[in-house]
């Protein structure tokens, strides 16, 4: 009985023991899973106010007590509001993670309602990063999750669906999730909703080309904003029908809205923007051109390009329009004119639509006129723009999918390092699970052994209290054999029942140690297997760690050699880069001295053959410099020696550097000071810059054209000066790189360009030293306007300066006297130059050479005449040349 009572006593202690243990545990949690509430509270408020500090520190908190308990629930709420942190702060790769966090902790223990709150937000998170098909996906997850377990829909999630549908051009299915949305708002009455969502209804519809929905969206827009009293939004939706009625066909009602649309503007005085204003007239003449009325047509669009005087682009789209009418109704001149001011407009702004419109229209009208040349220029002209925009286009396209497989890899990555981290989790819960239970097992041998010694000094009491009872019951036989004489055979009967106890007592106490023995041996053999299992873990965890330091080593051996193998290349590539500068210093400065005396010689002769040694010689020393300075002011080793100097002197110097090759060509210079001024610069460089862009334009202005020299002070204490052409023009997608090393514009009207494409670029080195700036303006056909600006050191007010140099009368063609015998010998050499190209100067004089000293004093003429035009390159003396015969 004591024994039992021993027993039930020490469980009770035990299990007191745990059931304490268990209160405060769960007390402890209750009290940290009110923090993470709180503290997803703070981290929802601070997102709200933009305090993404203090809500990063929000979010680590709540994940530690999170982790801490496992409470999962909480954990999931918090790595949502995370995910929205980091996407509104742009940080891609956080978002992502926390994202998909959130994703396998909801899977894994089926948190159906977390689900579908992680789809939204990654649709969110998707759709910010404009990958609408993804967005699309995780929105429809979301969705199909709600119609499976019976949710309520979600209002955002499915104009969210709507629009990805709108964004990847399937109208229809836009459409019909918005048609949705709709009955959601009408059955809740949100008039403020209905309004919007039958305005992005209108929209879809009429972008989709399904103009008898827009219409009926439209007009109940159009009554509801009636009702409202917004007349302002009453006067879009009417422009809106006049152009829905116009795309079927309905002209007269179009007509009618458009003039419901400008009545209401005048009668209720509404300001409404100048693009709308200008949309409504536009819209207005288009739908007179399809009445034929094409005078009040010409009025409606005299009245949009007024409104939108201050908006270029949509005064070029309004020049087309205008152009459309003039060709419909058979003025072409007016048509092209007005075209072509839309080209002008639109040519600088990069508005590549409007440009495609303008070429498309006027290789219409060329073809009526019969032009065919102008409309296949033309028309090549279109076919290029629009190879370009779909090249463009498709780059689009390309990056779009690229951005997507980046995500897909860097998602696929994320999974993978979190499937991986919940791998080490789960071998260190099963750790802990592990030590938990050996900790147990210790405490129930410990328990045990607490039995084993309660049971052993029970056994002896009982012992003890077995031999008292037993003495006591061999008195009391001694005291009545003695009494009855009998104390020989008590005596007897005392030793044997003594003996008996005694053989009683050996036997309890090895089964006692037999018990103890036995207990032992579990005891070991549990420790045994303890071990056994720990060795186990032990050499798992030391395989896994062996694994892995060889896959680190591996990456990090291969990540050096590729390291070491880029070393290497890009050492040899520097290498060769500073062996091509030198090469290239030490040829400019072999070139110098023989250059310098050729000029110098060349100066002193007043013959028409040194005079064009001298020019080519000029021209040469030009190339050198340009390319040597071209490299010290890359490399930063030249400096400026500023100098004050007069702009008209400058300028005059400028001219007379390049009065060859301006006779050459009878090019006129006008040259324009409006306001003297002294200047503060290296006059070498600068007279250079000049003498460079004076060149390029002779180079490209035809024979007996105009080049103008202007030079003015700014209101920003810079003094400009330009100068301009009426030569072949620079494309528009060629102005950006005129200034780049070696880039040549290409020119339909010369096959040839001597030059190195180093003279523009000096000239930006060059100003950009003096801390000003260059640049261009041009019109295809029409000259170019290359300009730069430098501070000024002082302004002269002056009256204009206009000079224009000399011109060089050449030989004309008809006062070469050929004999028969001459024409028929000039008939074959001409034959036999036109075969060169007009840069292969090597051939053409090979072929010259057959006329020698004994040929006619014509023939000669002649042949220093052609000698003229190759050392000046003048190409256009030299084709007049060659049509003498």
């Amino acid at each position: 009985m004591k024994k039992y009572f021993v027993c039930i006593f020490l469980q009770a202690i035990l299990w007191g023991c745990m059931m304490t243990g268990v209160s405060f545990a769960q007390t402890s949690k209750q009290s940290d899973s009110l923090k993470v509430v709180q503290l997803n509270r703070q981290l929802k408020t601070a997102i709200v106010q933009k305090q993404y500090t203090q809500a990063v520190n929000f979010g680590k908190q709540s994940l530690l007590l999170t982790k801490r308990h496992l409470l999962v629930q909480n954990q999931v709420e918090t790595l949502l509001l995370l995910g929205e942190l980091y996407t509104q702060t742009d940080k891609t790769t956080e978002a992502l993670t926390h994202y998909l966090q959130a994703e396998n902790l909801a899977q894994l223990y089926n948190m159906r309602l977390q689900l579908v709150k992680l789809y939204d937000d990654l649709g969110l998170f998707l759709r910010r990063h404009r990958l609408y098909k993804k967005a699309l996906q995780n929105f429809q997850t979301a969705y199909q999750l709600r119609q499976k377990n019976k949710y309520a829909e979600n209002v955002i999630n499915i104009e969210q669906m709507a629009f990805c549908y709108f964004m990847l051009k399937d109208y229809a299915q836009s459409q019909k999730f918005y048609e949705k949305l709709l009955a959601i708002y009408q059955k809740a009455g949100n008039q403020r909703q209905i309004t919007q969502t039958l305005e992005q209804l209108a929209k879809v519809s009429s972008v989709g080309k399904s103009y008898a929905s827009a219409t009926q969206y439209n007009l109940a827009l159009l009554k509801l904003y009636q009702k409202s009293g917004a007349w302002h939004q009453v006067t879009a939706v009417y422009n809106n029908l006049g152009f829905l009625y116009k795309r079927r066909g309905a002209l007269t009602t179009a007509m009618d809205y458009f003039r419901r649309s400008s009545e209401l503007v005048k009668q209720q005085n509404i300001q409404i923007p100048k693009a709308a204003q200008a949309t409504l007239w536009v819209n207005t003449g288009v739908a007179h051109i399809n009445q034929q009325a094409f005078n009040r047509a010409s009025k409606s669009f005299r009245q949009a390009a007024q409104v939108a005087s201050k908006n270029s682009l949509k005064r070029a789209e309004i020049h087309n329009f205008a152009g459309s009418n003039y060709y419909i109704s058979g003025n072409n001149f007016q048509a092209k004119r007005e075209v072509k001011q839309a080209i002008a407009i639109a040519a600088p702004k990069r508005a590549w639509r409007v440009l495609l419109t303008s070429y498309e229209l006027l290789r219409r009208i060329y073809v009526q006129e019969e032009d065919q040349k102008r409309a296949q220029e033309y028309q090549k002209k279109y076919e290029e723009l629009s190879r370009q925009l779909r090249e463009d286009q498709k780059k689009a396209e390309q990056q779009t999918s690229y951005n997507q497989v980046l995500m897909d890899e860097q998602e696929s990555r994320i999974k993978n390092l979190l499937a991986e981290q919940r791998q080490l989790q789960e071998l260190k819960d099963q750790q802990e699970r592990q030590q938990k239970n050996l900790l147990i097992k210790n405490n129930l041998i410990k328990i045990q052994q607490q039995q084993l010694n309660l049971l052993k000094k029970e056994n002896e009491l009982n012992e003890v209290s077995i031999q008292k009872a037993a003495l006591d019951k061999i008195r009391q036989q001694q005291a009545l054999e003695i009494s009855q004489g009998k104390l020989r055979e008590a005596n007897l009967a005392r030793d044997k029942t003594l003996a008996t106890l005694a053989l009683e007592r050996k036997n309890n106490e090895q089964k006692i140690q037999e018990a103890q023995n036995r207990r032992k041996l579990e005891k070991l053999e549990a420790e045994k297997r303890i071990q056994q299992q720990e060795i186990r873990q032990q050499r798992q965890g030391v395989f896994f760690a062996i694994v892995l330091v060889i896959v680190l080593l591996l990456f990090y051996l291969r990540q050096r050699k590729n390291n070491q193998i880029l070393g290497k290349i890009n050492r040899q590539l520097q290498n060769l880069d500073r062996f091509k500068q030198q090469m290239l210093g030490m040829i400019v400065h072999d070139l110098k001295n023989p250059l310098n005396s050729i000029i110098g010689l060349s100066d002193a002769r007043l013959e028409s053959a040194y005079t064009s040694i001298n020019h080519a010689g000029r021209r040469m020393q030009t190339l050198v410099m340009n390319i040597l300075d071209v490299q010290k002011m890359e490399e930063a080793q030249m400096t400026l020696s500023q100098e004050k100097v007069q702009v008209v002197p400058l300028l005059q110097d400028a001219c007379y550097r390049v009065r060859f090759p301006m006779q050459d060509k009878k090019i006129q210079v006008h040259l324009e000071v409006q306001s003297n001024a002294t200047l503060a610069i290296d006059i070498e460089l600068i007279t250079r810059v000049l003498v460079n862009l004076l060149t390029n334009a002779i180079k490209y202005t035809p024979q007996n054209g105009a080049i103008w020299l202007k030079a003015e002070a700014t209101e920003s204490k810079f003094y400009k000066m330009s100068v301009a052409d009426n030569g072949v023009g620079i494309a528009p997608e060629s102005l950006d790189k005129v200034f780049d090393r070696f880039q040549q514009v290409d020119s339909p009207q010369q096959n040839f360009k001597g030059s190195s494409g180093l003279g523009l670029t000096f000239c930006k080195l060059a100003v950009e030293m003096h801390q000003g700036q260059i640049g261009v303006a041009s019109v295809l056909g029409e000259g170019a306007t290359f300009w730069f600006t430098i501070p000024l050191a002082e302004v002269q007010e002056t009256a204009n300066v206009e000079q224009s140099p000399l011109e060089l009368q050449y030989a004309t063609t008809s006062e070469f006297d050929f004999s028969a015998q001459d024409t028929q010998l000039l008939t074959t050499l001409v034959a036999q130059l036109k075969q060169y190209p007009f840069y292969e100067t090597s051939d053409i004089l090979d072929v010259l050479n057959t006329i020698n000293d004994h040929s006619s004093n014509a023939l000669q003429r002649w042949k220093i005449e052609v000698e003229d035009s190759l050392y000046a390159y003048n190409e256009a003396r030299y084709q007049a040349l060659m049509e003498v015969v």
